[in-house]
């Protein structure tokens, strides 16, 4: 299988104001081009549990999601 879509958890510190700075995951798309890998599409503050954005990044990775379908794809994966 080729590979076009590399995802990637990415770990982030944000802040709420009713949180304050809390560290938290987004997951990162690249495209293969041909001087490497080119970063497309970032969706910020997934969840706080590294594990499951490192659980999703792959899953969308094996699967080959397209980026344009990331922003629809992540809601429908977190429990």
């Amino acid at each position: 299988m080729d590979i076009f879509w590399n995802y990637q958890a990415v770990q982030e510190v944000q802040y709420r104001p009713e949180l304050g700075w809390y560290v938290t995951y987004g997951i990162r798309a690249s495209k293969k081009t041909v001087q490497g890998w080119e970063w497309i599409e970032w969706v910020h503050d997934v969840t706080t549990d590294r594990r499951l954005a490192g659980r999703l990044a792959e899953t969308f990775r094996r699967y080959q999601l397209s980026p344009v379908h990331l922003r629809e794809a992540i809601p429908d994966k977190i429990p």
